[in-house]
């Protein structure tokens, strides 16, 4: 790994553009520019108070971090979620019950495989169906099931 000052990091850091660090969108990429910020290099010489009161508490935290100061713990990242969702829409209407079947056991795989990342176990499972809530044309349904 190597020292935040080194040479390298500052090379590589000048060669970033400020859209490619994350976190830093677009309208964001827009406004630093009129700052005259327009790297990662540039960002990283900013004082991360100034760019708080002026932007958010997360880019002054972007700034810390690639100034080499870790805002957020490595813990903090993998603790174990109290509850899981998978949901996703169909992409078209269907009234086809093998598809909506389908569609249940695949989501309720991908939230055992979450649940087994975390080493988890499960008290309950819901497992619920809406209707397209914009579509009041349309008689509204909404079942679910505690398991």
């Amino acid at each position: 790994m190597l020292p935040p000052g080194s040479p390298q990091i500052k090379g590589i850091l000048q060669r970033t553009e400020l859209g490619d660090v994350w976190g830093v969108g677009s309208r964001l990429v827009e406004r630093l520019a009129l700052m005259g910020i327009a790297t990662a290099w540039d960002l990283v010489q900013q004082d991360h108070e100034r760019i708080r009161r002026r932007f958010s508490v997360t880019l002054a935290r972007t700034v810390l971090e690639l100034q080499g100061t870790p805002c957020i713990e490595m813990n903090d990242i993998h603790e174990p979620r109290q509850r899981i969702m998978t949901s996703r829409s169909f992409g078209k209407l269907t009234d086809d019950l093998n598809e909506i079947r389908e569609a249940i056991r695949q989501h309720g795989q991908r939230g055992a495989e979450k649940l087994r990342r975390q080493n988890g176990l499960a008290k309950a499972v819901l497992v619920f169906l809406k209707t397209n809530l914009f579509r009041q044309d349309l008689h509204q349904y909404s079942p679910s099931l505690a398991l």
